[in-house]
């Protein structure tokens, strides 16, 4: 969180919300390493497009912890999602604004709604 949000939604090639429909687990080969690395495969079922895809579902890969920014993703949970192309399709991180959309914690209410009312004002790619 911090960040500013009309720089990241400027930064990011594809936004959408949608809810995590799967979670699976793959191995991917990353050039430099000699082992395979574990990643989660999210498939999610889009709500709307803002910015860079139109489907009804996308997948995007995010590392397996958050101490690896991976993002906690969990399935039936609705998110705004900030991803960016790598040799994987689409990536997530926990460092990005994806943003969950229903959670209410206090400290992270402020953050959402920030979000969601700017997303509001977006068109449709």
């Amino acid at each position: 969180m911090g960040y500013d949000i009309e720089e990241a939604f400027k930064d990011y090639p594809v936004v959408f919300s949608g809810t995590v429909e799967t979670i699976d687990t793959i191995k991917v080969k990353e050039d430099g390493w000699l082992e395979y690395s574990k990643l989660k495969a999210v498939t999610l079922v889009v709500d709307r497009s803002y910015k860079g895809m139109t489907a009804e579902k996308i997948k995007v890969t995010t590392r397996m912890d958050s101490a690896a920014c991976g993002f906690p993703f969990e399935e039936n949970v609705k998110y705004v999602v900030f991803a960016i192309p790598d040799d994987n399709g689409l990536h997530v991180g926990s460092c990005g604004p994806t943003i969950h959309m229903k959670k209410r914690e206090e400290y992270y209410e402020m953050e959402r709604l920030r979000v969601i009312n700017f997303l509001s004002k977006q068109i449709d790619t």
